[in-house]
């Protein structure tokens, strides 16, 4: 689950960048069992993966922090939906959220 987020993070922040920059060709979805299934995660040690989700959130942490502000309102096309780059950030903490949840309500 872990290297799922961290690969769907960097999909949203690239989509993010994508618009923000002014590119405006349509980008592909996002396929997250292909993803998964070309990860290869359980060769990953548990430790690896949270130090790479760590690198990857900072990452996108810069990412917005440096958005310049008329970036904010730019959109664009990605897995045929139409997405602001304010939407995106939003979604990529929203996704962080909806795994957690998933995790307590299920497991914990």
């Amino acid at each position: 689950m872990l290297n799922h987020v961290t690969d769907t993070e960097r999909s949203f922040a690239f989509r993010a960048l994508w618009f923000a920059r002014g590119f405006d060709t349509p980008l592909p979805s996002y396929d997250q069992h292909i993803a998964a299934a070309g990860a290869e995660a359980d060769r990953i040690s548990w430790a690896a993966h949270i130090e790479e989700f760590r690198r990857v959130r900072l990452a996108t942490i810069s990412l917005f922090r440096n958005m310049p502000p008329d970036a904010w309102a730019r959109s664009g096309i990605a897995s045929d939906n139409r997405f602001t780059v304010r939407a995106l950030a939003f979604i990529t903490a929203g996704h962080v959220t909806h795994h957690l949840k998933i995790l307590r309500e299920r497991y914990l």
